[in-house]
């Protein structure tokens, strides 16, 4: 049977425990085992135990790096989003498919989050337009956002002959038709906090005309510019006709009626769905996938400011508090029926 081997450190052990027989030839023999162990430990290369030692699959890293950085830098948790509602491909079975080129010829249900959209090959024309309100002394000043919205609304149910149009909300408006009949300013009045207030409705003139034909021309491979275009203003409709069931963030829709989850910091978390219109070999598509987004609580200003800030701002804030409060909120819209003149004198 053969005898068990030593490792080197029980072989020094032996060697330093063991009386001197031969001290000449010890002697002579010291320097070289001493210039060999030197060597060794110097090798750049890891010894079959200390490689196994190391072993491990979170990183390459060395253990002293490891601790170091443990120690300057706390662990950060992430939280990744959810962006589709298939299956993770650990719970579906992957597709049999031969290792050559070629196809199986089996037939599979395949789970998918694009839905097919059928376009029409029309012409759109896109106009710049100009909707401002009307003030005293005919002075006319911008629209907000909303009141632009209104006034179209008012004007396709009131207007003759109105045609079918979309909005992107900025200064550009969408249609099939010619809007040859808008020559001149159309006025609209409409009620904002008991107060009637008048606005003004101009077409300016005809940009350009883009043709929905040219997606398919890309999808077919007879052109390769990419339809930018008309995928953005198919997008616009989609967005204008959801636009009173749902609050549209770029391509991000969020229900209007759903209430936040509260995190506990003046901010709710609210779900919802991105939507892109995307383009395909079979035709264009439309991808859904879920989104999460956080929002500030829907709450009076100074009841929020006094709940998150963990200060009752009621009773002053001095000039420093101030300061901080405005880079705070200096991105945050705040929407008050009240308007209060404060006067500060500036030494």
């Amino acid at each position: 049977m053969a005898k068990e081997r030593k490792s080197r450190t029980d072989l020094n052990s032996a060697t330093s425990s063991k009386p001197s027989i031969e001290p000449n030839s010890l002697e002579k023999d010291l320097p070289t085992n001493q210039a060999i162990a030197s060597g060794r430990s110097q090798s750049e290369f890891p010894t079959p135990f200390e490689a196994m030692a190391n072993l491990s699959i979170q990183s390459t890293e060395s253990r002293k790096d490891k601790n170091v950085r443990s120690q300057t830098e706390p662990t950060k948790r992430r939280r990744y989003g959810v962006y589709s509602v298939v299956p993770d491909s650990t719970v579906l079975k992957p597709i049999s498919r031969p290792d050559d080129q070629g196809t199986i010829g089996k037939a599979i249900e395949i789970y998918t989050n694009h839905f097919p959209v059928f376009i029409d090959d029309a012409i759109i024309n896109q106009y710049d337009i100009e909707i401002v309100m009307v003030r005293e002394e005919r002075k006319l000043c911008p629209a907000k956002k909303g009141e632009r919205r209104e006034v179209l609304q008012k004007l396709s149910k009131h207007e003759k002959n109105f045609p079918i149009v979309w909005y992107d909300q900025g200064k550009h408006l969408y249609t099939k038709e010619l809007l040859t009949d808008f020559t001149t300013a159309r006025r609209v009045k409409l009620t904002i906090h008991n107060e009637e207030k008048i606005f003004e409705f101009k077409v300016l003139n005809l940009v350009r005309q883009e043709k929905i034909g040219n997606i398919f021309d890309f999808i077919r491979e007879k052109t390769a510019i990419r339809p930018r275009d008309p995928i953005r203003i198919i997008e616009t409709l989609f967005k204008q006709s959801v636009h009173n069931e749902y609050v549209c963030i770029r391509n991000k829709y969020y229900d209007r009626c759903q209430k936040l989850t509260d995190l506990g910091d003046g901010r709710g978390l609210a779900s919802g769905f991105h939507q892109a219109l995307c383009l395909t070999r079979g035709g264009p598509t439309i991808n859904v996938n879920l989104a999460f987004t956080c929002f500030y609580q829907p709450l009076n200003f100074v009841e929020f400011a006094c709940r998150y800030l963990r200060q009752d701002i009621r009773q002053g804030v001095n000039k420093a508090e101030l300061e901080g409060m405005e880079e705070l909120f200096w991105n945050l819209p705040i929407k008050s029926p009240i308007f209060i003149n404060v006067r500060s004198n500036v030494k």
